[in-house]
Formats: structure tokens, C-alpha cells, sequence
């Protein structure tokens, strides 16, 4: 069962869209990540001046939900192709 889901990885690994910048060959859901954490960390700072954070515990948990929150949301946006 292991050794499927393995193969099954790493055979679709291949099949994922990828995007040059500067001459290197980056996956979308890499750019999705970086952009989505970038986005994560613009929000902080008004989360603290309206003084929300303090109510968004666990904080690791709440800033990572965050994040694949954001990384999905531009996945679905800029790459899917349905």
C-alpha cells in the first residue's frame, strides 16, 4: 500500500506545470507556496493593529492554515485549467 502511494508520487511529480524565471524551471505549486506565505506574512501586521491575533490560538497552526489557504486559493486562480 505504501510502495503504491510512493510510485503514485513520484510518477505524477513529473506531471505538474512548471514555470521559468531567469532560465530556471520552478513548479506552480512552489510559486503558489512562496506567494501564499508572502501573503500570510502581509496580513500579520493587521491582525496585530486590530488586535485579532491574540484570539487566533494556537498561532502556528492559524498562520499555516493560513498559508495553504492562500497557496490553494492562487492554485486554483492562476493554474487550474478546467
Amino acid at each position: 500500500m505504501l510502495a503504491s502511494g510512493v510510485w503514485a508520487v513520484i510518477s505524477f511529480a513529473g506531471c505538474d506545470p512548471v514555470i521559468s524565471i531567469g532560465g530556471t524551471n520552478f513548479p506552480d505549486w512552489l510559486i503558489c507556496l512562496i506567494g501564499g506565505a508572502a501573503l500570510a506574512a502581509l496580513l500579520r501586521p493587521l491582525l496585530l493593529v486590530l488586535r485579532l491575533e491574540r484570539y487566533l490560538r494556537p498561532l502556528v497552526i492559524f498562520y499555516s492554515s493560513l498559508i495553504i489557504l492562500f497557496a490553494l486559493s492562487a492554485w486554483l486562480i492562476f493554474f487550474n485549467r478546467h
